[in-house]
């Protein structure tokens, strides 16, 4: 049996699927032994959160938060250059695919030990890397990036079902080749101070703030980083064996680029808790007017050589650690520049135009401003000027 669970993320979030997901499975549990539903009543509905939000507004926490995000993002800069295979167009597009990377269990196993020895979350950690990959794919020491919170600061909305994640905006100062560990200082302080100001939604700071707008990209970051680190409920139902098939893309980026960390450790493998996943999945969406294919694969391999090279040493210094593998270095210094040509000896240039000239004498030899010179043309003019100077 196949159950299909669909969503427009207008409605939904992905806590949301979570407390989706858990529900369904107790209510089942409940109708296979003809009992009632256990779930308690939600003590406030998704309109509560809708009228709170309206009330914070007009409060004073409003303009505190308002007036932190007006000091934050003041000249903060309006786009982030990163390198494209295809130029921008005049409005914004949001075709796009995703990519789904299992990071590997040795690198997992790394960036954990990284994150004891520093005194950092995983999400920090693998935030400073993707800040750091952000930083040498452009040279930019000024980087705005979003990040989605929850936005769950009340026990009374845990429960609740519907879109209330919101977008925050982490402007970080990666100027003076700072190490990783320091890096990671600045990327803690920022998020923190993100945290303390998170209740005002992102398009209410774009309303008070006016950015300079332009209809090709997004106002104030066009690269997000997401954290999915909240467990799924354990899929057991009586007589039945479940796997969740989660979709990967459905041909839309809402984003240039759009990196999801997804770690699994609080997720049990099996029902007696005897093993955990400490595996790792990232999934890569972007922009395909914007990025092939292949680029985001060596975008991939580049974020994780830094994550392996600024976890074994956190002393080392962002722009000096090594961003290519060995594979893609040798293909950049090696095959890339095989470009040497072995030309035979077959007589001057003028003599090869007048071969040419024999041969196909209404091939276009010159193309310049409309104007099209073929063979026989250009041979013409050449003996022209050369009788001219001769005499």
């Amino acid at each position: 049996y196949i159950l299909a669970h669909s969503e427009h993320h207008l409605v939904h979030d992905g806590w949301s699927f979570n407390t989706f997901l858990h529900e369904l499975l107790v209510l089942y549990r409940a109708f296979m032994h003809n009992q009632p539903s256990p779930l308690p009543d939600l003590p406030v509905q998704f309109v509560d959160f809708v009228h709170w939000q309206r009330q914070l507004a007009a409060s004073d926490m409003a303009r505190e938060q308002l007036a932190y995000w007006t000091e934050r993002l003041a000249g903060s800069p309006s786009l982030l250059q990163l390198p494209t295979d295809h130029p921008r167009g005049n409005i914004q597009t949001f075709r796009g695919e995703a990519l789904r990377i299992e990071l590997p269990p040795e690198l997992c196993e790394q960036l954990r030990a990284c994150c004891r020895r520093e005194g950092c979350t995983l999400y920090m950690a693998m935030l400073a890397g993707f800040f750091t990959l952000l930083y040498r794919y452009t040279e930019q020491e000024d980087i705005c990036l979003g990040t989605g919170i929850a936005n769950r600061r009340s026990r009374d909305a845990e429960q609740l079902i519907g879109m209330i994640i919101n977008t925050l905006v982490l402007r970080t100062d990666l100027s003076g080749n700072p190490t990783f560990r320091d890096l990671l200082a600045r990327v803690r302080e920022e998020t923190l101070g993100a945290y303390e100001h998170q209740d005002i939604p992102f398009e209410k700071v774009v309303e008070v703030l006016r950015p300079e707008r332009n209809l090709s990209y997004n106002p104030f970051f066009q690269v997000i980083f997401g954290f999915h680190d909240s467990p799924l409920d354990s899929l057991e139902l009586p007589d039945l064996e479940l796997t969740l098939e989660e979709g990967l893309s459905n041909g839309s980026a809402k984003f240039d680029l759009n990196l999801i960390v997804i770690p699994r450790s609080e997720q049990a493998m099996d029902a007696r808790q005897r093993m955990r996943d400490t595996g790792i999945t990232m999934v890569w969406e972007y922009n395909t007017d914007l990025f092939e294919h292949a680029t985001i694969e060596r975008m991939i391999a580049a974020y994780q050589m830094l994550l392996e090279n600024l976890c074994s040493d956190a002393a080392q210094r962002i722009a000096d650690v090594p961003l290519l593998t060995a594979r893609e270095r040798e293909r950049q210094l090696i095959e890339w520049n095989a470009t040497a040509l072995v030309s035979a000896d077959n007589g001057y240039l003028y003599q090869l135009i007048e071969a040419r000239a024999h041969l196909a004498p209404e091939a276009i030899a010159i193309e310049y401003r409309g104007e099209r010179i073929s063979y026989r043309g250009l041979n013409e003019r050449a003996n022209h000027w050369r009788i001219t100077c001769a005499a």
